[in-house]
């Protein structure tokens, strides 16, 4: 199941995309195609972070369930 922590990752990257897309075609308004580049990143990168350590979590409790099982 998603954490909120997750869920609120995907909506700041659905935001992003969603002004990337506004401001590059349909204002027409961004001075550069890359002005969104660093944010989309950075919530990329923090979604990436969490389910890693989601992960490793889970990892850790799978090696204690076989340590009494």
């Amino acid at each position: 199941m998603m954490s909120w922590s997750e869920f609120t990752f995907i909506k700041n990257i659905k935001f992003d995309l969603e002004s990337w897309r506004e401001s590059i075609f349909v204002t027409q308004n961004a001075n550069n195609i890359h002005y969104l580049d660093s944010s989309l990143f950075s919530s990329c990168l923090q979604l990436e972070l969490n389910l890693n350590e989601q992960h490793s979590s889970m990892d850790d409790e799978s090696d204690l369930m076989d340590i009494f099982f």
